[in-house]
């Protein structure tokens, strides 16, 4: 993983910089690790998993890149936990909400882990997708989050799919086996809103509704 997920990285920078064509990527909240609080950019990174380490040493490399060749432009968005549609091939790495509405809408107890105190930052693709457009379109470089902005509990989440799915499934709890999991993610905005204009327009409850009337459909 980290040596596909850099040695492309730095393939494609090259690409990129020898014929000044700008460079928007994915980084991610799982750069800042097990922590509490607001996750703010300028925060060091802690990756408790190879994946996130790997997406360290893309920030590295873009940093270097920002430092070595300024006039160059490249940007980082540091992906929170998005959900929305056609992330069905992804399986078992697709979104909590996918899992959990598919289960629900199956008649089954939305499974979590214990006790479901748990919060995440969850994020619509469509705030995404404005958050890459706006990066791809600004005139400078950078490394900002995207995310709603808000930390949401996963029995917060079961609340919303039962009153979107008009269900009444109480969460079968179960113990977590992974050390290395994020307990709480809650993406700083100040840099994306003040730099790329960046603002999200999808409550939890707004994106699930637009979200499951898809998967219905």
């Amino acid at each position: 993983m980290v040596h596909d997920n850099v040695e492309g990285f730095r393939r494609l920078m090259r690409f990129c910089q020898a014929r000044e064509i700008p460079l928007v990527y994915a980084s991610s909240a799982a750069v800042y690790g097990i922590r509490e609080g607001i996750m703010k950019q300028d925060a060091s990174a802690e990756p408790a998993t190879r994946y996130a380490f790997s997406k360290m040493l893309l920030d590295n490399l873009a940093r270097e890149a920002m430092n070595t060749r300024p006039h160059w432009r490249i940007v980082g968005l540091r992906y929170f936990n998005v959900y929305g549609p056609n992330e069905s091939h992804k399986k078992h790495a697709a979104s909590m909400v996918y899992q959990l509405a598919l289960q629900m809408m199956a008649g089954k107890r939305p499974r979590i882990f214990k006790y479901g105190q748990q919060k995440r930052d969850f994020v619509y693709v469509k705030d995404v997708v404005e958050a890459t457009l706006l990066a791809a379109t600004c005139g400078r470089s950078g490394i900002y989050n995207v995310g709603s902005g808000k930390a949401r509990s996963f029995n917060e989440l079961v609340a919303v799919l039962n009153d979107v799915l008009g269900t009444s499934y109480g969460p079968e709890y179960f113990d977590n086996p992974y050390p290395f999991y994020q307990p709480f993610t809650q993406a700083d905005l100040a840099a994306a809103k003040g730099q790329l204009g960046y603002s999200p327009k999808f409550s939890l409850e707004e994106g699930v509704r637009d979200y499951l009337a898809m998967l219905r459909a």
